[in-house]
């Protein structure tokens, strides 16, 4: 079992997905599962994670709606906002929302303001924002891609590897907000 694809197999199992346990590298994954997580849940080097836990994160598509306007109809759908993430995954704000495993709260990221987390397990998928396409299920290090780029206004961008797609689509908000400004 290569390293990249037990990290992948156990990305999955921990994000709730259902993996095809008719393969011998998922049968692997799935037998050790706990001794895994364990493993995980001491590795400091694991970004986005609070004791095993994995927090989620979805970034505010900028050109659909504002980041007030996504935490609004959030708090409208019953949501509720709990303290801002002010140290990155492994402040206290995240360790809080990481034990409300499948609830309904967010935070928002005081690193980069278009992006909110989420408790692992959160029922965000099947939210109306999701699927209207104003969040944007993306990692945390993706969505510092287009913040460190520091691109100037005006400039052209050619993304020659983008699949799907997301890093790209956030290199285009921030040069759109950089335009209104």
């Amino acid at each position: 079992l290569r390293l990249s694809l037990a990290c992948v197999l156990l990305h999955d199992v921990i994000d709730g997905r259902r993996i095809d346990a008719s393969r011998s590298e998922a049968r692997s994954v799935l037998r050790h599962r706990r001794q895994l997580c364990a493993a995980v849940a001491a590795s400091a080097a694991m970004g986005g994670h609070v004791g095993g836990q994995y927090l989620l994160f979805a970034r505010v598509n900028t050109l659909r709606c504002s980041v007030d306007e996504a935490a609004r109809r959030l708090l409208a759908d019953g949501w509720e906002e709990t303290e801002p993430l002010t140290g990155g995954p492994s402040c206290a704000a995240a360790a809080a929302l990481a034990r409300r495993c499948r609830s309904r709260a967010f935070a928002r990221d005081e690193l980069f303001s278009d992006v909110l987390a989420f408790p692992p397990g959160a029922p965000l998928r099947r939210h109306p924002l999701m699927r209207d396409g104003g969040l944007i299920s993306q990692d945390r290090a993706s969505c510092a891609v287009a913040h460190a780029a520091a691109l100037p206004r005006g400039c052209d961008v050619v993304d020659g590897c983008a699949a799907p797609g997301k890093k790209s689509t956030h290199l285009a908000a921030v040069l759109a907000e950089a335009e209104a400004e």
